[in-house]
């Protein structure tokens, strides 16, 4: 703890989840979706007044995700996921304005989409090149949620161009 140097006290919590993974057969990809119901006590959270770390009574994280990996035809790869998460609210706090305000800095919605490209034979063989987009909701900046303390949501373009060979890899990268 900041103010009496203490340490923070352990995080504690339940979690309920039900999801399912499939994989197609006779297909080199892989899908899995899930539900689920998150309550931790003494969970961590920023003082953005102070600029420390303090605890908070209890959080709800209640969501959905979704994530695909495949194989589409030889060399060509994606991945996807997505993200869906309506409830991160502070349920119980020693400061009673937070309690049932989102937690700070947690979007709502979030999902990314990549394609990565392999050449398998001739002279380009082992060079790869991909793409991809990055979506991160709005967010709130302070757990008082005010919508003059948010910060937008943003979306950003990935690429790569890559070498692989045996044990070497070499890959340039630009977000």
């Amino acid at each position: 703890d900041f103010f009496t140097g203490a340490p923070f006290h352990p995080e504690t919590g339940k979690k309920y989840e039900a999801g399912t993974k499939i994989q197609p057969p006779g297909r080199e990809s892989l899908m899995t979706f899930s539900a689920f119901d998150i309550r931790k006590q003494n969970y961590l959270t920023f003082d953005n007044q102070l600029f420390v770390s303090r605890q908070t009574g209890e959080i709800l994280s209640r969501g959905l995700e979704f994530e695909t990996v495949a194989e589409l035809t030889d060399g060509l790869d994606l991945i996807a996921a997505y993200t869906w998460l309506p409830e991160f609210t502070i349920e119980q706090s020693s400061d009673p304005t937070e309690v049932g305000k989102r937690e700070p800095a947690v979007p709502e919605h979030w999902g990314s989409l990549w394609a990565h490209y392999t050449f398998q034979r001739g002279a380009l063989e082992g060079f790869g090149f991909g793409g991809g987009v990055r979506y991160i909701g709005k967010t709130f900046c302070a757990s008082i949620n005010s919508a003059r303390l948010v910060v937008p949501s943003i979306t950003l373009f990935d690429a790569t161009i890559d070498y692989e060979s045996g044990n070497l890899r070499v890959a340039l990268g630009v977000a």
